[in-house]
């Protein structure tokens, strides 16, 4: 068996935002600019929305800007000051001591995790696709991802408490043993005739360990690529993941711009992908399955290069970018909408599986399955 991994993500183009809840601010508030920044930030923000905003303000601002950010229809758009800011550049780094969760937000329907494999979160029995209810007995209700009170600082060994529901609504609670976490990148395994490739995020690293996965052993002409859980990443990493499959020039994803007249990018297969390669590919996918790995999906099943197993996506199909504001913090504003190879849209409808399952042993027993559905 042999694994690849990949380092720190670099958070640049952002298709969401992923957080692992590690560090506290002071009280269990929206910590916010000071206030000889506030007008200034708020300002800025107004200004920003109303150049680049994939849906502008239509109405006067709130009076503070996380207010004004949260009024715009995209349910994503945050503002970030600059203690927060340091805290996201902290996240960066290939390990530390937390509990070892992603977090990605649904507007309106709250905050849903996903644990690392093996690490504390996921020991302590939290699972993927659960919803985050309460952080040491405080509700998180209302709060984005970017904002959301972190964990009590503590050390390795320390415990917090986090409450969740999962899919049937059920309350549970459990207690986490903080542990020095490192952030998934990619594993590839090799099991008789077939290569399994697990993507957990995507950075600039995947496609380059993706390749070097195929090309460690080409007599498996089976794929699996594994993206449960994946709650996205860069863009650009997954058009160039998804070009490794695909012929030069082929439509990988387009991003549109403003109903009224803004410009469509449209992003294409570069050259030097593995289509010379004899591969029949399996796409595992779940209702984790978000953003830049629906890019993925939706490019490589379009163009008939994979087939689906699993369940529908998430459906997190808006671009968000990062812009410096004044005081040192960062917005984080949506500023596009993500396009399947075939026009049309999948955000908040997901992407449905070829073959879809009822449990999770599914996924195995019906791959075989799956692969009788390619060419």
């Amino acid at each position: 068996m042999r694994h690849l991994r990949a380092g720190p993500w670099p958070g640049r183009l952002l298709l969401l935002f992923s957080l692992c809840l590690i560090r506290p601010f002071p009280a269990w508030a929206e910590p916010g600019p000071q206030a000889g920044e506030s007008q200034a930030v708020l300002q800025e923000a107004v200004e920003l929305c109303r150049a680049r905003a994939l849906y502008p303000p239509e109405e006067a601002p709130a009076s503070d800007v996380r207010g004004f950010l949260r009024s715009l229809k995209d349910g994503y758009s945050t503002y970030l000051s600059r203690e927060e800011r340091q805290e996201l550049e902290e996240l960066d780094r290939p390990d530390y001591v937390g509990v070892g969760m992603d977090v990605i937000q649904a507007p309106g329907k709250g905050i849903f995790v996903v644990p690392f494999d093996h690490g504390p979160a996921h020991r302590a029995g939290i699972l993927t696709g659960d919803r985050l209810l309460a952080v040491g007995g405080q509700s998180v209700a209302g709060l984005s991802p970017t904002t959301l009170p972190p964990l009590v600082r503590g050390r390795a060994g320390t415990t917090v408490e986090l409450t969740v529901a999962g899919p049937d609504g059920r309350k549970r609670k459990a207690k986490v043993v903080r542990a020095q976490v490192k952030r998934q990148g990619v594993e590839a395994n090799f099991d008789g005739e077939t290569t399994k490739i697990r993507i957990y995020r995507f950075d600039q690293e995947t496609a380059a360990l993706m390749s070097q996965g195929l090309i460690l052993d080409q007599n498996r002409g089976q794929v699996i690529i594994d993206l449960r859980g994946n709650i996205g990443g860069e863009l650009m990493a997954a058009v160039e993941a998804a070009s490794l499959f695909l012929p030069p020039g082929a439509l990988v994803v387009s991003v549109a711009g403003r109903a009224d007249g803004g410009p469509v990018r449209h992003y294409r297969a570069g050259p030097g992908g593995l289509k010379q390669i004899d591969r029949r590919i399996i796409i595992w996918q779940d209702q984790m399955t978000a953003s830049a790995s629906e890019v993925f999906i939706a490019a490589l099943t379009h163009h008939g290069a994979a087939t689906t197993l699993g369940r529908r996506t998430f459906g997190k199909g808006l671009v968000q970018e990062t812009f410096p504001a004044p005081g040192g913090g960062l917005f984080i504003i949506t500023t596009g909408e993500l396009l399947a190879p075939d026009g049309l849209s999948f955000n908040k409808t997901g992407l449905p599986p070829r073959l879809p399952i009822r449990s999770d042993a599914e996924y195995y027993t019906r791959t075989a399955e799956a692969f009788r559905y390619l060419p």
